[in-house]
C-alpha cells in the first residue's frame, strides 16, 4: 500500500465499505462488497477500508475475504469486541 500511495501523483484516496454505524444507524442497504470495492477502485481509491464487525457496522469477515479479489490494498477495520 505504501508504494501505491507514494507513486500516486495526486492525493491518495482511501475509501470505506460500511453499511451502518452506531452514530448514524443504517447508512446503505447491504449489498455486494466486491461490486462496491470495484466501483470505489474505478473511482480512484488507492486502498479500501472494510468494516467487518457485525453488530455495530453490519460487517462480516466474509466481506474482507471476498473483496481481496480486487487488486488494491485492503485495511481490515474489524472493531471486534
Amino acid at each position: 500500500m505504501q508504494e501505491s500511495i507514494r507513486s500516486n501523483s495526486h492525493a491518495s484516496l482511501i475509501t470505506e465499505i460500511k453499511f451502518s454505524s452506531p452514530a448514524e444507524g443504517d447508512i446503505r442497504q447491504i449489498s455486494d462488497p466486491v461490486q462496491i470495492a470495484k466501483s470505489m477502485i474505478s473511482g480512484g481509491a488507492q486502498a479500501l477500508s472494510i468494516l467487518t464487525q457485525p453488530y455495530l457496522f453490519n460487517g462480516s469477515p466474509e466481506y474482507l475475504s471476498r473483496s481481496e479479489k480486487c487488486e488494491n490494498s485492503i485495511i481490515n477495520e474489524g472493531h471486534h469486541d
